[in-house]
């Protein structure tokens, strides 16, 4: 089965750990003002288990009509809205880093303050194959060499292009992905080659999910407070 001469590339998407009770953790470092508007990371905030559902309220400082909320889950911006209020989808035991940024200026770059992310999954894209012939798509992964595994399926119909979400990934793991055409009598056609960001051949991605910690070095002063420098 033939693809397209940019068929099978994968396309990085961030989303970090939001968990059946997620650890937020705000950047209060953060603000950007001018004369006329203020961009800032909230650091106040509640939150509620409804099911799979985790329904987060922050705190703002910034008043009026025109504030707005940008959420970042994983260091990727996935909503703004006027409220202060928003819901997580999340699995049992899945753990996310959830950073609100509330403003006042309507032109807010939110790509470029977007927060640094360690996602646990990747969104795998890819270019329909040009045979007629396929009947569904199946999307194989490979951890640390060792066999391919499925991990989703779709039906051919008459999109250009294809996406699915992996599975959460193993921290300090390395992946690759393939795409897998088939026909209607389950024939298996050519593998196209998977790989983050890339058009050809194939990529090995490692996954980091858990930083290192930052230096730093702790005095404690005669009046038995602490002061914390960074290294």
């Amino acid at each position: 089965m033939a693809w397209p001469s940019e068929a099978g590339s994968v396309a990085r998407h961030r989303r970090r750990s939001v968990a059946a009770r997620p650890t937020l953790r705000p950047r209060s470092s953060f603000q950007r003002s001018t004369f006329f508007y203020t961009a800032q990371e909230v650091a106040t905030y509640s939150q509620v288990r409804e099911g799979l559902l985790t329904v987060v309220t922050v705190t703002g400082t910034l008043t009026g009509d025109d504030v707005r909320y940008h959420w970042y889950i994983d260091g990727v911006h996935v909503a703004m809205t006027t409220l202060a209020e928003y819901a997580i989808a999340l699995e049992p035991l899945e753990q996310a880093v959830l950073v609100v940024i509330e403003t006042d200026n309507p032109d807010f770059d939110f790509v470029a303050e977007a927060p640094t992310g360690h996602p646990a999954r990747r969104t795998i894209s890819w270019t329909r194959s040009t045979d007629s012939t396929t009947a569904y798509y199946v999307v194989e992964q490979e951890k640390d060499s060792a066999a391919w595994v499925e991990i989703g399926r779709l039906a051919q119909n008459d999109e250009w292009s294809f996406r699915l979400l992996t599975p959460r990934l193993d921290d300090l793991a390395s992946y690759q992905w393939r795409i897998v055409p088939y026909d209607a009598a389950d024939n298996a056609g050519t593998a196209s080659a998977g790989g983050l960001d890339i058009q050809a051949g194939w990529n090995v991605e490692p996954i980091l999910r858990t930083p290192d910690a930052p230096n730093f070095t702790a005095k404690l002063n005669t009046d038995t407070t602490v002061t914390l420098d960074s290294v």
